[in-house]
């Protein structure tokens, strides 16, 4: 539409946007997805670096797409909408989604380290670890989903964030009870604990830098698994030492709260700002536009502002500033930012 306005007017006026939340908002959702998409490739990068198995990390890697697409079904169902908040329990529900399909093909994992079948293991696997995901995962679902029946500001602003982070919880378990164990059993190969590849895998030459990476990891990871044995029996054995440490841990992290500080929503930079002038009642336009002026110049000597729009009097900008902007002594300058990558300080340092 402002197209079409600008064609029609005289050769020597001009249309410019000043503020456009559009854009702010797509470069949100934009990084949000990005963020999403990081997430899940770095916890797929993180279970292979574990297992040390290409195809148990493909298992949940299939995994990880599924309960996004089951989540959007889910969202779409209850009325949900694509906004900031979704994305973010989307993003928040990925590294969790992840969480049952790892325990649940851990388990089988184990099941074939110790000489099961494929089939035997994944039915075995999944079964054992069955109501230990549930409960965990209802659990979450319990400290999420009550926020849906809260009222007021705080419902408008984190409602669709719990709805999505429960509907992925769901789906997670749904994934993990059902597609998880039924890939294992298609495509699982082992490496065995002392880093040596059964016999179905078709082996790995004992020369080849691949085996010897795995067997090294696989050393290292045993090594932990020692220390952690006697780390345990030693917390078995102390009691009471543990519980006074863990306690006194508590009680320290809790006395930090007065020197965190608090907000209600984090600062964000919108890349925009807004200068609200107000001069005595009755001062006359003039001299209000003098004043702007001034503010004027100050700010275009500033190297990260790109545009300034001024306001004097009668007209609003794109905030008001809780100022009666109709009257003579009131003025405005609405100030756009550059690019963040094109300016070295945030809007609020300038």
């Amino acid at each position: 539409v402002l197209a079409h306005l600008e064609n029609e007017l005289p050769g020597s006026v001009k249309i410019s946007t000043l503020w456009d939340q559009a854009e702010y908002i797509e470069l949100t959702i934009r990084n949000m997805i990005e963020n999403l998409i990081t997430g899940g490739l770095l916890a797929v990068l993180i279970l292979y670096v574990f297992l040390r198995n290409i195809r148990s990390t493909l298992v949940v890697a299939i995994a990880m797409p599924i309960c996004v697409i089951v989540t959007f079904v889910m969202v779409y169902f209850g009325g949900l909408t694509l906004n900031i908040m979704s994305l973010g329990g989307l993003a928040l529900g990925i590294g969790m989604m992840v969480d049952n399909s790892i325990v649940i093909l851990e388990n089988i994992f184990r099941h074939r380290e110790e000489g099961l079948g494929r089939k035997e293991a994944a039915i075995f696997g999944a079964y054992e670890v069955t109501s230990a995901i549930t409960a965990s995962t209802l659990t979450t679902i319990a400290v999420f989903f009550p926020i849906v029946f809260v009222q007021g500001i705080a419902s408008q602003l984190f409602r669709e964030l719990a709805m999505t982070v429960s509907f992925s919880l769901a789906a997670s378990l749904l994934t993990a009870l059902t597609l998880v164990p039924m890939m294992s059993a298609r495509l699982l190969r082992v490496v065995r604990a002392d880093g040596a590849i059964n016999n179905n895998n078709h082996g790995l030459d004992p020369g080849s830098w691949r085996y010897r990476i795995l067997a090294a990891w696989a050393r290292g990871l045993n090594q932990l698994n020692v220390y952690y044995r006697r780390l345990l029996a030693w917390s078995l054995k102390h009691r009471l030492r543990v519980i006074v440490i863990v306690t006194l841990i508590v009680v320290g992290s809790l006395a930090l709260l007065p020197f965190i500080g608090a907000e209600f929503i984090p600062a964000m930079d919108m890349g925009y700002m807004g200068v609200s002038v107000s001069l005595p009642y009755g001062a006359k336009l003039e001299e209000t536009d003098k004043i702007l002026s001034r503010v004027e110049d100050i700010l275009l000597e500033t190297p990260e502002i790109e545009t300034i729009a001024t306001t004097v009097g009668s007209a609003t900008g794109a905030y008001s500033g809780g100022l009666d902007m109709g009257s003579p002594e009131n003025g405005r300058i609405d100030v756009v930012f550059k690019d963040l990558k094109d300016r070295k300080r945030s809007t609020l340092e300038v």
